[in-house]
Protein backbone atom coordinates (compact mmCIF):
# COMPACT_ATOMS: atom_id res chain seq x y z
CA UNK A 1 0.00 0.00 0.00
CA UNK A 2 1.46 3.32 -1.04
CA UNK A 3 0.21 6.83 -1.50
CA UNK A 4 2.44 9.61 -2.79
CA UNK A 5 2.51 12.84 -0.80
CA UNK A 6 2.74 16.16 -2.53
CA UNK A 7 5.86 18.17 -1.85
CA UNK A 8 3.71 20.89 -0.31
CA UNK A 9 2.29 18.45 2.23
CA UNK A 10 5.76 17.14 2.97
CA UNK A 11 7.02 20.64 3.61
CA UNK A 12 4.16 21.18 6.02
CA UNK A 13 5.04 18.03 7.94
CA UNK A 14 2.28 15.75 6.68
CA UNK A 15 3.01 12.38 5.13
CA UNK A 16 0.49 10.41 3.14
CA UNK A 17 -0.74 7.02 4.22
CA UNK A 18 -3.36 4.51 3.29
CA UNK A 19 -4.33 1.15 4.66
CA UNK A 20 -7.18 -1.15 5.55
CA UNK A 21 -7.19 0.08 9.14
CA UNK A 22 -7.29 3.71 8.00
CA UNK A 23 -10.36 3.54 5.74
CA UNK A 24 -12.18 5.88 8.09
CA UNK A 25 -9.80 8.68 7.13
CA UNK A 26 -11.20 11.11 4.61
CA UNK A 27 -7.80 12.62 3.72
CA UNK A 28 -4.32 11.13 3.85
CA UNK A 29 -2.99 13.92 6.03
CA UNK A 30 -5.76 13.16 8.57
CA UNK A 31 -4.58 9.55 8.71
CA UNK A 32 -0.99 10.68 9.22
CA UNK A 33 -2.03 13.07 11.97
CA UNK A 34 -4.03 10.32 13.68
CA UNK A 35 -1.02 7.98 13.54
CA UNK A 36 1.22 10.71 15.02
CA UNK A 37 -1.28 11.38 17.80
CA UNK A 38 -1.50 7.66 18.60
CA UNK A 39 2.31 7.52 18.81
CA UNK A 40 2.57 5.06 15.91
CA UNK A 41 4.75 7.37 13.83
CA UNK A 42 6.77 10.55 14.20
CA UNK A 43 5.84 13.64 12.23
CA UNK A 44 7.44 14.17 8.85
CA UNK A 45 9.11 17.30 10.21
CA UNK A 46 10.94 15.14 12.78
CA UNK A 47 11.84 12.57 10.15
CA UNK A 48 13.15 15.23 7.80
CA UNK A 49 15.26 16.81 10.54
CA UNK A 50 16.79 13.41 11.30
CA UNK A 51 17.46 12.61 7.62
CA UNK A 52 19.03 16.01 6.94
CA UNK A 53 21.66 15.31 9.58
CA UNK A 54 23.02 12.70 7.16
CA UNK A 55 21.94 13.95 3.72
CA UNK A 56 21.37 17.58 2.79
CA UNK A 57 19.04 18.26 -0.11
CA UNK A 58 15.60 19.04 -1.47
CA UNK A 59 12.73 16.59 -0.93
CA UNK A 60 11.22 15.43 -4.23
CA UNK A 61 8.75 12.77 -3.10
CA UNK A 62 7.49 11.25 0.15
CA UNK A 63 5.59 8.04 0.74
CA UNK A 64 4.49 6.49 3.99
CA UNK A 65 3.91 2.75 3.90
CA UNK A 66 2.84 0.21 6.45
CA UNK A 67 4.36 -3.20 5.84
CA UNK A 68 3.85 -6.02 8.33
CA UNK A 69 2.96 -3.48 11.00
CA UNK A 70 6.06 -1.32 10.45
CA UNK A 71 5.53 2.26 9.25
CA UNK A 72 8.25 3.42 6.85
CA UNK A 73 8.76 6.85 5.30
CA UNK A 74 10.21 6.50 1.79
CA UNK A 75 11.86 9.72 0.72
CA UNK A 76 13.42 10.70 -2.59
CA UNK A 77 15.55 13.79 -2.52
CA UNK A 78 17.97 15.71 -4.66
CA UNK A 79 21.14 15.93 -2.61
CA UNK A 80 23.19 19.11 -2.54
CA UNK A 81 25.86 17.27 -4.58
CA UNK A 82 23.32 16.82 -7.41
CA UNK A 83 22.68 13.11 -6.89
CA UNK A 84 19.20 11.71 -6.32
CA UNK A 85 18.86 9.63 -3.16
CA UNK A 86 16.33 7.10 -1.91
CA UNK A 87 16.01 6.93 1.84
CA UNK A 88 13.82 4.65 3.94
CA UNK A 89 13.23 5.67 7.54
CA UNK A 90 11.48 3.81 10.35
CA UNK A 91 8.58 6.19 11.01
CA UNK A 92 8.59 5.56 14.76
CA UNK A 93 12.27 5.25 15.72
CA UNK A 94 13.66 7.55 12.98
CA UNK A 95 16.37 5.00 12.20
CA UNK A 96 17.49 4.99 8.58
CA UNK A 97 16.74 1.59 7.10
CA UNK A 98 18.14 2.24 3.60
CA UNK A 99 20.14 5.00 1.98
CA UNK A 100 21.13 4.65 -1.66
CA UNK A 101 21.58 6.55 -4.88
CA UNK A 102 18.50 6.55 -7.09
Amino acid sequence: MTVTALLLLAAQGAGAIAGDDDKHCKRDQDCALDAVERGEIRSFAEVLESVRQQVKGQVLKVELERDDGLWVYKIKLLADDGRRKKIEVNAKSLSILKLKDD
